[in-house]
């Protein structure tokens, strides 16, 4: 019997789990953290050069570590994946919950920056241990090249009536989808429980832990 399309099946599922838990990360830090998204680096860099030009040393400095963590993450994910017999996507969804656990306990009173430190590193790994499935690369942990790509998916589709294209645009559409489930969630369950809200993702990833058994 030909298990492939299942495991194909698993791991899309798996997939839009964890979007949902960068959604709900994201929509945490844009709520909670002064409109920081900690799933990326762009902002971060942007605000980098900012405090250089305007020679805030405290608010270079955080924002290097910052880099530094989120650098360091992608580094470590590279490192376990080619020298070490573990799973990353179990390390991933380990790091993930260990980020929600620090999150919920970092007072709101502290640096933004700081208080996202657990977020950088978790997404940054998470990023590269689940980049997609079905052969398209998908981010989980924030929706740019989604939108680009669901965009450009039906463009093609109206261009060339080629249906694979209306199933890209589906896929990745898909991967937006569950991305913005994850952010209300995250905006509902920390609007009414504050941070102990975030506690609400570790149900996503107990779910996504149990779906890697089924495709390792």
């Amino acid at each position: 019997m030909d298990t492939e399309p299942e495991t194909n099946k698993i791991n899309c599922i798996l997939h839009y789990t964890m979007a949902m838990v960068g959604g709900f990360l994201g929509g945490y830090a844009i709520l909670y953290r002064s409109d920081f998204l900690g799933n990326a680096q762009t902002a971060n860099l942007i605000y980098l050069v900012h405090a250089i030009l305007g020679r805030n040393i405290y608010e270079v400095v955080l924002r290097l570590i910052a880099l530094v963590l989120y650098f360091s993450a992608a580094m470590l994910f590279v490192f376990i994946r080619e020298k070490t017999c573990l799973n990353v996507k179990k390390c991933s969804i380990g790091l993930d919950i260990a980020a929600v656990i620090l999150s919920s306990i970092i007072p709101l009173s502290i640096s933004p920056i700081i208080g996202l430190f657990p977020v950088f590193v978790a997404m940054s790994f998470q990023w590269n241990s689940f980049p997609g499935c079905y052969g398209y690369i998908s981010a989980t942990v924030f929706s740019t090249n989604n939108t680009r790509q669901v965009a450009v998916s039906v463009a093609e589709y109206l261009c060339n009536k080629n249906k694979e294209k209306l199933y890209k645009a589906a896929f990745f559409g898909g991967s937006l989808f569950f991305f913005h489930i994850g952010v209300t969630i995250s905006y509902l369950a920390t609007k009414y429980w504050g941070l102990r809200g975030l506690w609400v993702a570790l149900l996503f990833l107990i779910c996504a832990y149990a779906l890697t058994s089924k495709v390792t």
